[in-house]
């Protein structure tokens, strides 16, 4: 398997000579999230369909939160290290 080292966003490169750039493509950003309902908290209505909420109606601090988990989740998957924590 070959490993790729990035150096900027869009730019890859081999991490040895000879280099070789690759194009890549950014991970697409949904339009909405996902709400986690408890059933518990849903009456007796079990099978209730999950509200579906805009990232434009998401506060600053939530979308900040979204992101953060997002990276850690990307860096674990990948089995590589957050070099900034």
């Amino acid at each position: 398997m070959k490993q790729i080292a990035v150096r900027k966003v869009g730019e890859v490169v081999e991490p040895k000579t000879p280099r070789i750039i690759y194009n890549v493509k950014p991970f697409p950003v949904p339009d909405s999230v996902i709400l986690d309902v408890d059933n518990a908290n849903s009456g007796n209505r079990p099978f209730q369909k999950s509200p579906i909420v805009p990232l434009k109606d998401l506060s600053i601090e939530t979308l900040h939160l979204l992101c953060d988990d997002f990276k850690r989740s990307v860096f674990k998957k990948a089995g590589k290290i957050d070099p900034k924590g």
